[in-house]
């Protein structure tokens, strides 16, 4: 091996070798955060406690803060926040659900499909009163028989 070829071998080697080293390194304050608050790692219990601890807060939704433990602490006013809007959506989906079938009801009224209401596919059947555009999207999503309507 030439002398060029050792020497950069050896530095790259030794460039890996502190870079590991340096990625392993403890956090520099185990009892606290940045600022340097002396918070007792064990007390912390709560995404409130961790973010007044001064630990950072992750981006994303729900809010996260990671204490120097590793453990994760959910903001409890976001999941909140998601929890009702789940419902709202579920209590409007329903909603939607109930108009769509009446529409699809009403158009098998119209025109009775010969492979009867137990296979005639809602939003797929030609009547003489069609269903509206947001119940044949609705019903492209979660097909449904005339019968499975009720």
């Amino acid at each position: 091996m030439t002398q060029t070829l050792r020497f950069s071998l050896i530095s790259v080697l030794l460039c890996i070798f502190l870079i590991g080293c340096a990625s392993q390194a403890p956090p520099p304050n185990q009892t606290g955060n940045q600022s340097g608050n002396e918070t007792n790692v064990s007390e912390i219990d709560s995404f409130e406690e961790c973010a007044a601890a001064g630990y950072p807060i992750m981006e994303s939704y729900p809010r996260q803060c990671r204490g120097p433990d590793g453990r994760t602490f959910v903001s409890s006013e976001d999941m909140a926040a998601i929890n009702q809007s789940v419902r709202q959506n579920v209590s409007c989906k329903c909603r939607l659900r109930q108009q769509c079938c009446e529409e699809c009801k009403a158009a098998y009224s119209q025109s009775p499909v010969a492979a009867g209401p137990n296979g005639a596919q809602c939003g797929h059947f030609i009547s003489g009163k069609p269903i509206s555009d947001e119940c044949g999207i609705y019903f492209e999503s979660f097909p449904s028989t005339v019968s499975g309507c009720g």
